[in-house]
């Protein structure tokens, strides 16, 4: 024996659509396990064409019961959002939140220190949220 570790995925080709800068870790792991990686990102992500009907639910975030975050990108988006516009970001970790899974749950805790995620989806898509 070598001691080289097994590499299960040898001779497989695999296409990972998420953007660079969020599939760099899957990449390296599936070329560590011997897959040959295809970067083929299909989403881009951009801002509203028409910022005003977000604008106006993050200046009424104070008369929400829940907010829901379905992806770590639309925390993102509306940290910066809520910092570009000068609100508090305490309307927001006031506010009872749910996450679609642990991705989303750790950018509330790292865009909103202190956020208390009152509920993350056991299954992580829309019907197990």
């Amino acid at each position: 024996m070598t001691g080289a570790p097994p590499r299960p995925l040898a001779g497989r080709r695999i296409v990972v659509t998420r953007r660079p800068e969020q599939s760099a870790g899957l990449c390296a792991r599936l070329e560590e396990l011997g897959a040959t990686v295809v970067e083929l990102p299909l989403i881009e992500l951009a801002p509203p064409a028409e910022m005003a009907p977000l604008d106006a639910a993050l200046r009424r975030l104070g008369s929400y019961d829940w907010v829901v975050f379905t992806s770590a990108n639309a925390v993102r988006s509306v940290s910066e959002r809520i910092t570009d516009l000068g609100l508090a970001e305490r309307t927001l970790t006031s506010r009872k939140t749910a996450s679609i899974g642990p991705s989303t749950t750790h950018a509330l805790r790292e865009c909103f220190p202190g956020m208390a995620v009152s509920v993350e989806a056991g299954k992580h898509d829309a019907a197990g949220l």
